[in-house]
């Protein structure tokens, strides 16, 4: 029957659990390339590297034998990534060992040889293979006469049947990567954290300059951009100015004075917060402030603000961050120039039940070696609290990023004009700037969609057009 076998045998699959071939004549054209060296190159088939990753990848184990010792087989080896035995008097001896070392059944083995020696390995496996050119007595004693030459595809087309014997793998399960979600925070009506509008707003800081129509002027940037809220800084400049620096002269815009004396002339007190407090309102913005020292909570939590602000500067204050856990009110927490373990020690005492986080980098203009907008998901995972950002960059790209990266509100920092006199003004989007930020996360919002994979309306024309279906 076996002689028959160049004649009768069909191109079936081959259900083995491991293949194993002669290198010479079965990987090459038996002919071997020698120059002027002596250095031996042999031909081989691209197509065989794919049939044996084919192979690989489906489970079934891969072995070359070679009577003899020659570089050439084990850089063949190498590239193909299986084992190889060379140099071998025996192969019949150490095909058996290597069998019973793998634990394998040899009904479900092929050996594809091409010459005599290979006659003995090939008597021991279910699946005896020879190429079309192989010596007769080799021929004879196959089960399976492939069609393809060595060195043009003959390892290849017995991969390829092989392979076509092995069940179809289960599909793996589709890993869908989602960013964790965590439940939304409640600023007044307002809900802030995954799945609802990116919570923006317009930080005016400390750009008032102490002037109350400034901040009016500000508060209308903010509100005609689309912003949901502007914020401010609430500071006692007599606890919050270091002594050394209290005495220091300053020059500004109202003359020399000493740096105590500047802090006190731009801070705001309880008339303007009342003013700003009724203008906020009337254009439906919500408003609060960063306090920087406990006193400064007091005063807020008078004014009935909806929601605290935690200054970067201020992580590891921890006198301050008990007093705005006291309060029980919303708490935002900037975690700019913070280690993790500060930002630990912070959120034992504020507790996670209403934070919401803000990864910042407190560099100002912030350049963007310095953004590591993946330490948006880091926040996450690690606290379960909804991350938004706060941003000290020039321009918008950062902002944007950050957005697609899962923040859940975004704070930048506002004026009129860069140039303006201030410590902020620099590292602040003007009106054009504020709007196109507003404008654009709206846009990202639409585009991120819900993950789910369809065929949308607008992709039904086209279809029906170009698709080209075949079996």
């Amino acid at each position: 029957m076996r002689a028959l076998a160049p004649f009768i045998d069909q191109p079936e699959p081959i259900d083995v659990d491991a293949v194993i071939t002669d290198f010479d004549g079965v990987h090459t054209d038996d002919r071997a390339y020698v120059d002027s060296h002596g250095r031996e190159m042999v031909l081989v088939s691209r197509s065989d590297g794919m049939g044996v990753s084919l192979l690989k990848r489906s489970g079934v184990k891969v072995l070359i034998m070679s009577t003899e010792q020659n570089p050439v087989v084990a850089a063949r080896a190498r590239k193909l990534g299986v084992p190889v035995l060379q140099g071998l008097a025996d192969k019949r001896t150490v095909l058996r060992d290597w069998l019973r070392i793998e634990g394998l059944d040899p009904a479900r083995v092929a050996y594809v040889g091409n010459d005599v020696n290979d006659l003995g390995p090939m008597a021991e496996v279910g699946w005896p293979v020879a190429t079309p050119e192989a010596h007769p007595r080799v021929r004879a004693a196959a089960r399976v006469v492939l069609t393809t030459a060595g060195g043009s595809g003959a390892v290849r087309e017995l991969c390829d049947r092989v392979v076509a014997a092995r069940p179809e793998p289960e599909p793996a399960p589709v890993q869908v990567r989602t960013r964790p979600q965590f439940a939304p925070v409640a600023i007044g009506d307002v809900l802030v954290g995954d799945g609802e509008p990116v919570y923006v707003i317009g930080e005016i800081g400390i750009n008032h300059n102490g002037d109350l129509d400034l901040a009016r002027q500000l508060i209308d940037v903010a509100a005609e951009a689309g912003c949901q809220a502007v914020k401010f800084q609430k500071r006692t400049p007599a606890i919050c100015v270091p002594e050394e620096q209290k005495g220091q002269i300053r020059q500004t815009p109202w003359g020399e004075m000493t740096y105590l004396e500047y802090k006190e002339r731009t801070e705001f007190g309880r008339d303007e917060y009342t003013q700003i407090a009724k203008y906020c309102d009337e254009r439906g913005l919500h408003w609060f402030a960063s306090p920087w020292d406990v006193p400064s909570v007091e005063f807020l939590e008078e004014m009935d603000v909806l929601v605290h602000k935690v200054a970067s500067a201020s992580v590891a204050d921890h006198e301050l961050l008990r007093a705005l856990a006291a309060t029980g009110k919303p708490v935002i927490l900037s975690t700019g120039m913070s280690t993790l373990s500060e930002i630990d020690a912070a959120v034992e005492i504020l507790g996670t039940d209403k934070l919401i986080m803000m990864h910042a980098t407190s560099t100002y203009p912030l350049p963007p070696e310095e953004a590591n907008l993946r330490t948006i998901t880091t926040l996450k995972e690690r606290y379960g609290v909804p991350v938004g950002y706060s941003g000290h960059e020039r321009g918008l790209q950062i902002s944007l990023a950050a957005v697609t990266l899962g923040a859940v509100c975004v704070e930048r920092h506002i004026t009129l004009d860069r140039t303006m006199w201030g410590s902020d003004h620099a590292a602040s989007l003007e009106p054009s700037g504020l709007e196109h930020l507003v404008r654009d996360i709206r846009i990202i919002e639409q585009a991120l969609g819900d993950g789910v994979k369809r065929v949308f309306p607008g992709e039904e024309a086209p279809k029906a057009r170009l698709r080209r279906v075949t079996v």
